[in-house]
Protein backbone atom coordinates (compact mmCIF):
# COMPACT_ATOMS: atom_id res chain seq x y z
CA UNK A 1 0.00 0.00 0.00
CA UNK A 2 2.35 2.55 1.10
CA UNK A 3 5.38 1.25 -1.30
CA UNK A 4 7.77 1.01 1.12
CA UNK A 5 10.27 -1.14 -1.07
CA UNK A 6 9.94 2.13 -3.53
CA UNK A 7 11.21 4.67 -0.43
CA UNK A 8 13.99 2.15 0.30
CA UNK A 9 15.42 1.71 -3.18
CA UNK A 10 15.50 5.55 -3.96
CA UNK A 11 17.03 6.31 -0.30
CA UNK A 12 19.46 4.03 -1.54
CA UNK A 13 20.11 6.29 -4.48
CA UNK A 14 19.96 10.01 -2.56
CA UNK A 15 22.26 8.33 0.01
CA UNK A 16 25.40 7.77 -2.28
CA UNK A 17 24.74 11.92 -2.99
CA UNK A 18 23.66 12.93 0.56
CA UNK A 19 25.86 10.96 3.12
CA UNK A 20 23.51 13.20 5.90
CA UNK A 21 20.19 11.20 5.14
CA UNK A 22 19.27 8.67 7.35
CA UNK A 23 16.28 6.58 6.61
CA UNK A 24 13.58 5.60 9.58
CA UNK A 25 10.56 2.75 8.36
CA UNK A 26 7.89 2.31 10.47
CA UNK A 27 6.96 -1.29 10.25
CA UNK A 28 3.71 -0.82 12.02
CA UNK A 29 0.83 -3.42 13.56
CA UNK A 30 0.82 -7.19 13.40
CA UNK A 31 -2.16 -8.05 12.35
CA UNK A 32 -4.54 -10.27 13.24
CA UNK A 33 -5.08 -13.19 10.69
CA UNK A 34 -1.84 -15.33 10.07
CA UNK A 35 -2.02 -14.97 6.74
CA UNK A 36 -1.73 -11.08 6.41
CA UNK A 37 0.80 -11.50 8.94
CA UNK A 38 2.51 -14.02 6.61
CA UNK A 39 2.46 -11.46 4.11
CA UNK A 40 3.58 -8.64 5.81
CA UNK A 41 6.84 -10.61 6.92
CA UNK A 42 7.02 -11.53 3.47
CA UNK A 43 7.16 -7.69 2.49
CA UNK A 44 9.93 -6.79 4.71
CA UNK A 45 12.13 -9.34 4.20
CA UNK A 46 12.24 -7.70 0.92
CA UNK A 47 12.45 -4.28 2.49
CA UNK A 48 15.03 -5.26 4.45
CA UNK A 49 16.64 -6.75 1.34
CA UNK A 50 16.27 -3.41 -0.59
CA UNK A 51 17.94 -1.64 2.42
CA UNK A 52 21.35 -4.39 2.34
CA UNK A 53 24.24 -1.92 1.96
CA UNK A 54 22.89 0.90 4.23
CA UNK A 55 23.84 -0.16 7.67
CA UNK A 56 23.97 2.61 9.80
CA UNK A 57 21.95 4.59 7.62
CA UNK A 58 18.66 3.02 8.27
CA UNK A 59 16.33 1.88 10.96
CA UNK A 60 13.41 -0.36 10.22
CA UNK A 61 11.53 -0.75 13.60
CA UNK A 62 9.56 -3.94 13.37
CA UNK A 63 7.07 -3.00 16.21
CA UNK A 64 4.10 -0.67 16.73
CA UNK A 65 4.49 2.39 18.50
CA UNK A 66 2.23 4.41 20.49
CA UNK A 67 0.70 7.72 18.49
CA UNK A 68 2.88 9.98 21.21
CA UNK A 69 5.77 7.75 19.88
CA UNK A 70 5.38 8.57 16.36
CA UNK A 71 4.64 12.19 16.55
CA UNK A 72 7.78 12.55 18.66
CA UNK A 73 9.72 10.67 16.21
CA UNK A 74 8.12 12.95 13.19
CA UNK A 75 9.20 16.04 15.21
CA UNK A 76 12.77 14.68 15.19
CA UNK A 77 12.66 14.12 11.56
CA UNK A 78 13.11 16.62 8.79
CA UNK A 79 11.13 14.67 6.10
CA UNK A 80 8.22 13.19 5.76
CA UNK A 81 7.19 10.86 2.54
CA UNK A 82 4.06 9.23 1.73
CA UNK A 83 3.46 7.36 -1.24
CA UNK A 84 0.93 5.40 -1.99
CA UNK A 85 -0.97 4.59 -5.31
CA UNK A 86 -4.25 5.69 -3.67
CA UNK A 87 -4.91 7.11 -0.38
CA UNK A 88 -7.20 9.17 1.40
CA UNK A 89 -7.17 12.76 3.03
CA UNK A 90 -3.90 11.17 5.00
CA UNK A 91 -3.96 11.96 9.08
CA UNK A 92 -0.26 11.03 9.67
CA UNK A 93 0.30 13.39 6.12
CA UNK A 94 -1.19 16.70 8.46
CA UNK A 95 0.46 15.07 11.46
CA UNK A 96 3.72 15.04 9.71
CA UNK A 97 3.02 18.85 8.69
CA UNK A 98 2.20 19.56 12.16
CA UNK A 99 5.48 18.31 12.98
CA UNK A 100 7.18 20.36 10.71
CA UNK A 101 8.44 17.93 8.37
CA UNK A 102 8.88 19.14 4.81
CA UNK A 103 5.97 16.93 3.22
CA UNK A 104 6.91 14.29 0.00
CA UNK A 105 3.48 12.61 -1.63
CA UNK A 106 2.83 10.47 -4.68
CA UNK A 107 0.92 12.87 -6.97
CA UNK A 108 -2.73 11.32 -6.55
CA UNK A 109 -6.22 13.26 -5.89
CA UNK A 110 -6.50 13.37 -2.39
CA UNK A 111 -2.73 15.03 -1.78
CA UNK A 112 -3.48 17.38 -4.58
CA UNK A 113 -6.71 18.58 -2.68
CA UNK A 114 -4.73 18.88 0.50
CA UNK A 115 -2.41 21.49 -1.29
CA UNK A 116 -4.94 23.00 -3.40
CA UNK A 117 -6.56 23.20 0.41
CA UNK A 118 -2.96 25.38 1.50
CA UNK A 119 -0.56 22.26 2.53
CA UNK A 120 3.07 22.78 1.51
CA UNK A 121 4.34 19.89 -0.07
CA UNK A 122 6.26 18.35 -3.03
CA UNK A 123 4.20 15.90 -5.53
CA UNK A 124 6.46 13.25 -7.12
CA UNK A 125 5.43 12.06 -10.55
CA UNK A 126 6.09 8.46 -11.54
CA UNK A 127 8.18 6.73 -11.91
CA UNK A 128 8.11 7.07 -8.32
CA UNK A 129 11.76 5.64 -7.42
CA UNK A 130 13.41 8.13 -9.71
CA UNK A 131 11.67 11.54 -8.30
CA UNK A 132 12.11 10.51 -4.87
CA UNK A 133 15.43 10.01 -4.88
CA UNK A 134 15.65 13.54 -7.04
CA UNK A 135 13.50 15.28 -4.33
CA UNK A 136 15.40 13.12 -1.78
CA UNK A 137 18.77 14.61 -3.32
CA UNK A 138 17.92 18.44 -2.72
CA UNK A 139 14.53 18.13 -0.39
CA UNK A 140 15.40 19.91 3.19
CA UNK A 141 13.34 21.48 6.23
CA UNK A 142 12.36 25.20 6.54
CA UNK A 143 11.00 27.27 8.59
CA UNK A 144 8.75 29.18 6.02
CA UNK A 145 6.56 25.69 5.31
CA UNK A 146 6.72 24.67 8.97
CA UNK A 147 5.25 27.94 9.91
CA UNK A 148 2.94 27.59 6.77
CA UNK A 149 1.92 23.93 7.76
CA UNK A 150 1.33 24.17 11.12
CA UNK A 151 -1.09 27.55 10.59
CA UNK A 152 -2.90 24.79 7.69
CA UNK A 153 -3.14 22.00 10.41
CA UNK A 154 -4.68 24.58 13.29
CA UNK A 155 -6.73 26.36 10.83
CA UNK A 156 -8.30 23.43 9.50
CA UNK A 157 -7.68 20.07 10.44
CA UNK A 158 -9.35 20.17 13.78
CA UNK A 159 -10.23 16.50 14.69
CA UNK A 160 -13.69 17.08 16.85
CA UNK A 161 -14.40 19.29 13.71
CA UNK A 162 -13.79 16.68 11.16
CA UNK A 163 -15.75 13.90 13.03
CA UNK A 164 -18.50 16.38 13.87
CA UNK A 165 -19.09 17.07 10.10
CA UNK A 166 -19.08 12.86 9.42
CA UNK A 167 -21.46 12.24 12.63
CA UNK A 168 -24.04 14.75 10.87
CA UNK A 169 -23.56 13.26 7.74
CA UNK A 170 -24.27 10.15 9.01
CA UNK A 171 -27.30 10.98 10.27
CA UNK A 172 -28.80 12.64 7.36
CA UNK A 173 -28.05 9.60 5.34
CA UNK A 174 -30.28 7.53 7.96
CA UNK A 175 -33.12 9.98 7.94
CA UNK A 176 -33.62 8.78 4.12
Amino acid sequence: TYRTCEIVAAFAQAARVRSDLFLVVLAGHSPDRESARLVKASYLRMVRTAAAGLEGRILIVDHALSPGQTFELMRASDIAVSIPLGDQRSSSVLESALAGCHIILSDIGPYQEMISDGLSADLLAEPVVKTLAQCLQIAAADEVSRRSNRQFILAHENGADKVAALDRMYRQLCLR
